[in-house]
């Protein structure tokens, strides 16, 4: 199993070019800013980042039930959700 998914491309992925996309702009975020910052510096940036790329449409700290077998677990609260395809927290 590990060999299959080391020899897997990333366009084999789902939504690869966002997860792509959303990485480079925190690394961009994290280098302009550095570390040592709470979390909510980051969130911030991150936002700032996100409105820029007007492609880019996110929501944040929606609410989502995390369901296992049709049973309520908890309620999950993402940082961000990204074009209603990927979560960020």
């Amino acid at each position: 199993m590990r060999d299959a998914v080391e020899n897997t491309t990333n366009e084999q992925f789902r939504h690869s070019e966002l997860t792509k996309t959303i990485i480079g702009m925190f690394y961009e975020v994290y280098n302009e800013l550095g570390h040592g910052f709470l979390e909510s510096v980051y969130e911030n940036s991150l936002a700032i980042a996100l409105r820029g790329r007007k492609a880019s449409k996110y929501s944040n700290r929606l609410r989502y039930p995390s369901t296992f077998e049709e049973s309520k677990l908890a309620i999950s609260t993402p940082t961000y959700l990204i074009t209603n395809l990927l979560f960020l927290n």
